[in-house]
């Protein structure tokens, strides 16, 4: 029994810290759906699965008052530092993978993660004035719009690193700007609501309304831009005659 107890104290707070962390990880690196987006869910089973419960069964396996207190503490040091180490580890692949960018390119929507970025690109967009970004967010992703360079050359550079594997126009910082400052081009590319109800012929009248949260009458001032992620593409509800956007929706965008 108090093996069992013991066991069921670490997997309690092991229970508590793994909350803590999905509550950051969803609340503030990851917004819904981009979690979902970016195929997060996967690696969380296996990290927290992992981590929650091998933890609370080595001490319930080792826990043994008979062996003393010094070498019980040792033995509980060692479990938990091993523990926090593999946490912290995982906490920080994820967070280096967090998306920082939903950036307009084209006609879509690109997520952009911290890994995606060009470092050397962002170097040039913080010297600029004023700077569109400076740093990459820690608490979120921001919204900008991609603008292709005037000159030719340039243009060719963009078009041969993307097509070789390097960085494309959305990873790109040094060609970021404010996504409210180019609306009337961004409204341009709005696609009507008729053609993503094409897209998506099992969605239910219910679920559809659900999932968009509108009423029919609503809809008629609603389009849609397409989201493409690494996991799972979206799309983004937008209002038809100001360009705002309402938020992103799991629908099928193509």
């Amino acid at each position: 029994m108090i093996r069992i107890r013991a066991a069921l104290i670490h997997l309690g707070i092991c229970l508590v810290i793994a909350t803590s962390l999905l509550a950051v990880v969803f609340g503030l690196w990851y917004p819904t759906p981009l979690w979902h987006l970016l195929g997060l869910e996967h690696i969380l089973i296996i990290l927290l699965s992992i981590d929650v419960t091998i933890g609370p069964i080595i001490t319930l396996i080792i826990y043994n008052p008979g062996k003393g207190m010094g070498k019980l503490k040792r033995d509980l040091i060692i479990i938990a530092t091993c523990q926090l180490s593999a946490l912290a580890y995982g906490a920080y692949t994820v967070y280096i993978a967090r998306p920082v960018a939903i950036v307009f390119n084209k006609d879509r929507f690109d997520v952009v993660t911290a890994l995606d970025i060009d470092t050397d690109s962002l170097k040039v967009a913080a010297k600029a004035k004023p700077p569109v970004l400076t740093d990459l967010p820690m608490w979120g992703p921001k919204w900008f719009f991609a603008e292709l360079p005037a000159d030719p050359e340039q243009r060719q550079k963009i078009l041969f690193a993307a097509v070789s594997g390097g960085h494309d126009l959305p990873q790109r910082p040094e060609f970021y700007r404010p996504f409210d400052e180019n609306l009337p081009a961004f409204r341009q590319h709005i696609r009507p609501l008729s053609e993503l109800k094409k897209l998506n012929p099992l969605v239910t009248p219910e679920i559809w309304r659900e999932r968009i949260g509108y009423d029919e009458a609503a809809e008629k001032n609603l389009g849609y831009v397409p989201v493409r992620a690494q996991f799972y593409d979206a799309v983004v509800l937008v209002d038809q005659a100001t360009g705002k956007r309402l938020g992103i929706t799991l629908l099928q965008p193509w």
